[in-house]
């Protein structure tokens, strides 16, 4: 019965029938990205009221690894098993969709999207 349900159960799915991998929620000061299916977060974006965004990167360790190669990381911390938090420097943009798009472009980039 489990398996009948996994198999009909909604999904968010774009106009042309793609599944949709993720999705922001939030608002100007807060947003996070995850995925709608499972739920899983893949990055945490605050807005401090200056013009500054501070991005956090959730991963695997292995993952972490291998951004701490690739991008400036000011914070590590452990979350539950196996997860990680990476907190990245801050950025400027004039507004939340454009840092959006920024952490967007990165976390496409370090292929955890």
């Amino acid at each position: 019965m489990k398996l009948f349900r996994q198999l009909f159960r909604p999904t968010l799915v774009a106009e042309n029938g793609d599944a949709i991998p993720f999705i922001w929620v939030g608002d100007d000061h807060r947003a996070v990205c995850m995925n709608p299916d499972s739920t899983r977060v893949y990055a945490t974006l605050w807005h401090d009221g200056c013009g500054k965004f501070y991005p956090t990167i959730y991963a695997s360790l292995f993952a972490a690894r291998r951004i701490r190669l690739h991008e400036p990381v000011v914070s590590f911390r452990l979350r539950s098993f196996p997860r990680c938090a990476l907190e990245l420097l801050r950025f400027k943009c004039p507004s939340m969709t454009d840092a959006q798009a920024e952490l967007l472009e990165r976390l496409i980039d370090l292929k955890m999207i």
